[in-house]
């Protein structure tokens, strides 16, 4: 721990915590295990970080982890899970996320950089939040989903499959894209054009608006084109690798080798 990190009343540290310089733990914080916090996280109130994750397979004495970068904050009762074994053994957030209040990451799952998780969001085992997303309020995920760069999710959203970069997506079922991420991508500082181009390929590649129903010649139309902006070719190549699933969550590879890992670890 180093030497400026502030420990408020209550706070439970408990294994093999590691805390970077300039991070506040406010107080009845708990933190166990394998758990590596970067510099100038701030941890708010009944915090708990690195409990065993909550997977039926799961075994307590896994040499699992929770990687943290820098600059987070974690909202009073924000939960997030140590990985496991089948999973790869590591649930990774990256630098400057915000998770608000009652949100929870779970095991193995990995949240890059500048990501919002609104109150009471549920990021479930094995999912991939790339950067820059934002998850309004009560946003579930279903396991190995992605949710791509720059998305919005409405408020109560439940993704059952990936969530296309630059999108918006709205609270039905199915889940469907009302449009760019307008806001999100200003703040990005793209051009008008090339929010343009973004929105026409969503509208090509899902003429109905369902994520669930892809207009594959319109998607292999456009990335033959050759010219591209390099935002538009990204979400094409999203939409690719997650359509390739009959799910439509590209991750879903991981689960056979995370099968896989667990039956050999019983053995």
């Amino acid at each position: 721990m180093a030497d400026d990190v502030v420990v408020g009343p209550g706070c439970v540290l408990r294994g093999a915590v590691k805390i970077g310089p300039g991070c506040e733990l406010a107080g009845f914080v708990w933190i166990e295990g394998d758990v590596t916090l970067g510099a100038g996280n701030r941890l708010f109130p009944n915090v708990t970080i690195g409990c065993q994750a909550q997977d039926l397979r799961g075994n307590p004495t896994d040499p699992t982890s929770v990687v943290i970068g820098d600059g987070n904050t974690f909202r009073e009762g924000v939960t997030v899970h140590r990985g496991t074994r089948a999973g790869g053994g590591v649930t990774r957030i990256g630098n400057r996320c915000m998770l608000m209040v009652d949100s929870h990451v779970g095991h193995d799952a990995r949240l890059q950089d500048n990501i919002v998780l609104i109150n009471n969001t549920t990021i479930a085992g094995h999912c991939l939040v790339e950067q820059g997303a934002w998850l309004s309020g009560f946003t579930g995920l279903h396991q190995f989903t992605t949710v791509g760069r720059y998305s919005f999710t409405a408020a109560f959203a439940g993704a059952d499959r990936d969530v296309p970069p630059y999108c918006r997506v709205e609270h039905v079922h199915p889940l469907r894209c009302s449009g760019v991420n307008v806001v999100g991508l200003r703040r990005l500082g793209l051009s008008v054009e090339t929010i343009r181009e973004l929105r026409d390929v969503l509208e090509a590649i899902f003429p109905r608006g369902e994520l669930s129903l892809v207009d594959r010649d319109a998607m292999a139309s456009i990335a033959a084109r050759g010219d591209l902006s390099e935002y538009a070719q990204c979400l094409v190549d999203f939409v690719q690798r997650s359509s390739a699933h009959r799910f439509g969550r590209q991750r879903e590879a991981g689960r056979h080798a995370a099968a896989a890992a667990a039956r050999e670890a019983e053995v």
